[in-house]
């Protein structure tokens, strides 16, 4: 039996798949198989995955669309391997991920799970070195220190509620026996990633920290998470709060901060359709009090002015313009 189990959910993304299944398949560790599951209806998947003629590649199609959520979960259950590894479709990673990482779970086993940094590129597999410091500045991963992160409630809750920084979607390898006992609610769809980190950290469990950037993350048009995840995203974060703000007051309000930033996020992105003003009116007035500085001033302006609101996308508007034409100069 192989050590690794690398799952890789797809849906009619013929166009990359095959650059993922090759940066899975050119690895330096080789003890693993490669379990795709097809989502989609697309016959050329499935002749892309035989072309490589590889035995450790495994492929099924889902007889109904299972959902993000459910192909990923179906895929990560069916495993047969101590260790789990996910690749999305349209992601890749460096040849030395698994040589990397694995190890440090062997050798350590209580460790849950060992993610890793990693790169931001275009659609195209360019790397974007300026966007990802500032990725990894963001969601601390510049900031903490490579080895064992401690496991007490408070410090766990920050890691993957506050900081967002592990990534077992793309950027990490975790034992299936972690993952067996949680259950996935509805409500969390297609959040599958920080439910799963939440629930470690919320049973005590262990994470480990490498700081290399051993995975690419794809950003593009095409992409699920361009959409956003609004009403999942809401859920969870209003479920962790619930559960631990007597327990951990201050790691929650730095969790109530980064809630407010992401849903000013989703306010002002909004601004680009002026017919979804008073949508955005609405949650601008709901995330003020959480809100610090001239964004809360500004939140609280646009939601009880309708000019003030058009001044704010205005002025949103030419900023993105601004940076669009200086990152094309």
């Amino acid at each position: 039996m192989a050590t690794v189990t690398i799952i890789m959910p797809t849906y009619d993304r013929t166009d990359l798949i095959g650059e993922a299944i090759e940066s899975a398949l050119a690895q330096t560790y080789g003890d693993f198989v490669l379990t795709i599951g097809d989502n989609g209806s697309n016959p050329e998947t499935e002749r892309i995955v035989e072309s490589y003629g590889d035995p450790r590649l495994r492929y099924h199609r889902n007889e109904v669309n299972l959902g993000p959520q459910g192909n990923w979960l179906d895929l990560a259950r069916r495993a047969e391997t101590p260790l789990v590894a996910s690749l999305h479709d349209d992601d890749r990673w460096e040849p030395d991920f698994l040589e990397a990482l694995v190890p440090q779970l062997l050798v350590e086993p209580d460790i849950d799970m060992v993610f890793s940094d990693y790169w931001l590129m275009d659609g195209d597999g360019v790397r974007l070195t300026e966007a990802t410091e500032k990725e990894s500045a963001i969601n601390r991963r510049a900031q903490l220190a490579p080895g064992r992160v401690p496991n007490d409630l408070a410090t766990g809750l920050r890691l993957v509620m506050a900081w967002n920084a592990p990534q077992p979607a793309y950027a990490a390898i975790f034992r299936k026996d972690a993952l067996v006992p949680i259950e996935f609610p509805p409500e969390a769809e297609p959040l599958y990633d920080i439910w799963f980190s939440y629930q470690i950290v919320r049973r005590g469990g262990h994470f480990r920290y490498d700081a290399r950037r051993l995975a690419n993350y794809r950003i593009h048009v095409g992409q699920t998470t361009k959409a956003g995840f609004a009403r999942p995203e809401d859920w969870i974060f209003q479920t962790v709060l619930e559960a631990h703000q007597a327990d951990e007051p201050e790691a929650c309000a730095e969790i109530r901060d980064r809630w407010a930033w992401l849903r000013w996020g989703r306010a002002t992105r909004m601004m680009a359709d002026r017919s979804l003003m008073e949508d955005s009116r609405d949650l601008l007035d709901e995330i003020a009090p959480d809100l610090h500085g001239t964004r809360r001033v500004m939140a609280r302006a646009a939601a009880s002015s309708a000019p003030a609101w058009e001044t704010l996308a205005a002025s949103r508007r030419l900023r993105h313009t601004v940076i669009t034409r200086l990152r094309g100069s």
